[in-house]
């Protein structure tokens, strides 16, 4: 399986997306932020690389703020 990882700037913000993607029945893990990767915050979200169009689309409707999807 094929995975991105979605990093954020805040804590906040991934939370509300955990929430969101549990709405959304999107599966993904958190996982911490990968050392080699600055951020403002030290989680990430882990999840199928095909979920990323539902992922992306989620966030945008929900007014969700992310640093990047890798």
């Amino acid at each position: 399986m094929s995975t991105s990882i979605i990093i954020f700037n805040s804590t906040h913000q991934e939370l509300k997306t955990e929430k969101h993607l549990q709405e959304n029945n999107i599966e993904f893990e958190v996982v911490p932020l990968p050392e080699e990767i600055s951020a403002g915050c030290g989680l990430a979200i882990e999840a199928n690389v095909s979920d990323v169009p539902a992922i992306k689309d989620i966030i945008k409707r929900n007014h969700v703020t992310i640093k990047a999807i890798m």
